[in-house]
């Protein structure tokens, strides 16, 4: 339904729990067809997201996500595991045409100790902040640290695209000036 109604022309549908009557979307998007991100945590979320998106963004699910509650001494890299199996088996032949994104909800580049940065969030989960350990929703460290724990994720889980939320995003300056055009 968003592509149609984006694509230009006029556009009609009938589903299970509406109807558009022929009507043409607007704004018309420069790139065509228009490009969707889908994202969730859950198995059929990210199942439907490898089928249709283009981008499928990896949500870090509180605190029940990938199907098992989060413990042991990893959870959440562990569960990211989990999820990025099942984009693979529902993406069939578009596994190479996806473009995979996470959140990083906490952290900074910083020579200090990097645990109270990642606390607050580690509180809200009931976490031990250990627990976030490889997770791609917090990054801490130098900036040579935060550059290889970035191009991991890339090469574990083909992790392509980073949002970082407007309360952190400038701690982030010089990684992302770090990483332009590599």
């Amino acid at each position: 339904v968003v592509r149609g109604l984006h694509g230009g022309e006029s556009f009609s549908f009938a589903g299970k729990h509406f109807r558009i009557e022929p009507m043409a979307g607007s704004p018309i998007p420069l790139s065509q067809p228009v490009p969707v991100m889908i994202g969730g945590s859950g198995r059929r979320i990210l199942s439907l997201a490898a089928r249709v998106a283009d981008t499928v963004s990896i949500n870090l699910g509180m605190p029940f996500s990938a199907g098992a509650w989060q413990v042991g001494p990893t959870p959440y890299a562990d569960a990211t595991d989990t999820k990025l199996e099942w984009i693979s088996a529902a993406a069939v032949n578009r596994t190479s045409a996806l473009e995979l994104q996470a959140t990083v909800f906490a952290g900074g580049v910083t020579e200090a100790d990097r645990c109270p940065l990642i606390a607050p969030l580690a509180s809200i989960l009931g976490v031990d902040v250990g627990q976030l350990q490889g997770s791609p929703h917090v990054l801490a460290g130098s900036l040579e640290e935060c550059i290889a724990e970035v191009e991991g994720w890339r090469e574990r889980w083909g992790i392509s695209y980073l949002t970082f939320p407007a309360a952190i995003a400038a701690q982030f300056v010089p990684l992302v000036q770090a990483l332009n055009g590599r």
